[in-house]
């Protein structure tokens, strides 16, 4: 053993040589070059030297390869396991005052390494001939799975974390096609943890890594309704409900309009009060805790997702309302929110046209209440989106004022939804697009403004056009 360590540490001098590349290492070399960290012999700085060298190689492509098509990724997840339990080591003598200097150092040495494992595993499970190789019920995966259904997250510290999150990225890499989402969910259960995860911990990764799995989980709809029935959409609430990094809102935003879309049902869930407070602001509504993040976030990506997320809510009250399966006076509570209408005139300043594109049908479907009608209208007025909103239905190109459009007939959301199969210069795009402009006009008159000025002028549009309220 000890000559095995002595080669090892000292190929990290002359790692870069051709003569030490790990195409020169026999697959034999590498199994006892990966478990040698793994030795109770080892310890303190030469742990850390063997470790960086092993994740020195795992990041050379030929090493992935044989690690996976030998299904050997078990010793990369056994290099995790001993970090966890090295750094909980180091970490206990750190709290002793007498050995603080000698042990904090090498704590953090251990906490970037456990990151540098943590990316391998995450690179190895992200390749397809991992999904080649390993597939449900693989022994190694079902270990994994274990992990996670016998995860503790009650005081566990970071370093007992470890494990769970490991688990999370590789089977979360896994989670590739609707049928192994479905499986995963159906036969493994693997929801469950994910979302008591969610619901409970406060730790960064761990619950970044749960939320990005089950928003693949999330993916087809023969998951949805046990996805709901777990908790999952109170779960992310929970998590929204005190200040977090913003990659971690912004994947938990990204969580929350996967599982809303086409969901009424979902949808109602996120319309109920809330029963926990936000940090400083005591108890608010799902909605205002929405409201709340995307006032106080600089982040564009973050209002861009809350945008969204209320082009979906909206979305989806619309269609109840026409199947009778809800009141009215629930759309109407949903707008009576302030600034409300906010996160759709934010995708409308955006340059992409898709985004702009959602942000006016969010508008249009806003609209047909009195309450959101006032939002909307509030938006156009203070924001100066009117000529804006007159260059989209085109009264100021003649060319454009023969065509007509049945704008009682109801908004479309072929724009939101399938823009992407639809050339953005086409004439069925822009007609569609016109279309819904038109339909806002219309709504916005139908349930009538207190500003007569904006009003004057939106009932212009309509008569330039041809139209009629």
């Amino acid at each position: 053993m000890l000559e095995a360590v002595d080669q090892v540490l000292e190929t990290k001098e002359d790692f870069q040589n051709p003569k030490s590349s790990p195409q020169s290492l026999s697959d034999e070399w590498i199994a006892v070059m990966m478990s040698l960290p793994c030795d109770i012999k080892v310890e303190g700085d030469d742990f850390v030297i063997l470790f960086g060298i092993c994740l020195d190689y795992l990041r050379e492509d030929v090493i992935q390869t044989y690690l996976v098509e030998s299904q050997a990724v078990e010793l990369v997840w056994n290099l995790l396991v001993v970090c966890g339990k090295r750094g909980s080591d180091v970490t206990y003598k750190v709290e002793d005052e007498r050995e603080d200097m000698e042990y904090k150092e090498l704590a953090e040495r251990m906490s970037a390494a456990s990151e540098g494992v943590l990316n391998c595993l995450s690179d190895l499970a992200s390749t397809p001939s991992f999904r080649g190789e390993y597939r449900i019920g693989h022994p190694f995966l079902s270990d994994l799975v274990q992990v996670l259904l016998s995860v503790e997250l009650i005081a566990p510290g970071r370093w007992r974390l470890l494990q769970p999150t490991g688990a999370c990225l590789v089977l979360g890499n896994l989670a590739q096609t609707d049928e192994i989402c479905i499986r995963m969910v159906k036969e493994l259960q693997i929801h469950k943890p994910l979302v008591h995860i969610l619901g409970n911990t406060s730790d960064t990764r761990l619950s970044h890594v749960a939320a990005g799995f089950l928003k693949q989980l999330a993916r087809p709809t023969e998951n949805e309704e046990t996805l709901r029935a777990a908790g999952t959409v109170k779960a992310v609430f929970w998590q929204l409900g005190s200040d977090k990094l913003p990659d971690l809102t912004h994947a938990l935003l990204s969580l929350l309009r996967r599982l809303l879309v086409d969901s009424p049902e979902n949808v109602k869930q996120v319309l109920v009060p809330a029963d926990y407070p936000r940090s400083n602001e005591g108890l608010l509504s799902n909605v205002q805790t929405l409201l709340s993040i995307f006032t106080r976030s600089d982040n564009t990506a973050i209002k861009i997702e809350i945008g969204l997320i209320f082009k979906e809510i909206c979305k989806c009250l619309v269609s109840l309302q026409k199947e009778m399966a809800i009141e009215d006076v629930v759309f109407s509570q949903l707008c009576l929110h302030a600034d409300v209408a906010r996160p759709a005139d934010f995708l409308i300043r955006q340059t992409q046209p898709l985004l702009q594109s959602r942000g006016w049908f969010t508008f249009a479907l806003m609209a047909r209440s009195r309450e959101g009608s006032r939002a909307v209208a509030s938006c156009i007025a203070s924001d100066g989106l009117h000529d804006l909103l007159a260059q989209r239905i085109g009264a100021y190109h003649e060319q454009e004022l023969a065509i007509q459009v049945q704008i009682k007939s109801g908004v479309s959301d072929k724009t939101s939804d399938a823009v992407g199969n639809v050339d953005g210069n086409s004439v069925e795009h822009n007609d569609v697009e016109r279309s819904n402009a038109l339909m806002l006009v219309y709504e916005l008159l139908r349930n009538g403004i207190p500003d007569s000025q904006l009003q004057a002028r939106l009932q212009g549009l309509l008569d330039t056009t041809g139209a009629s309220a």
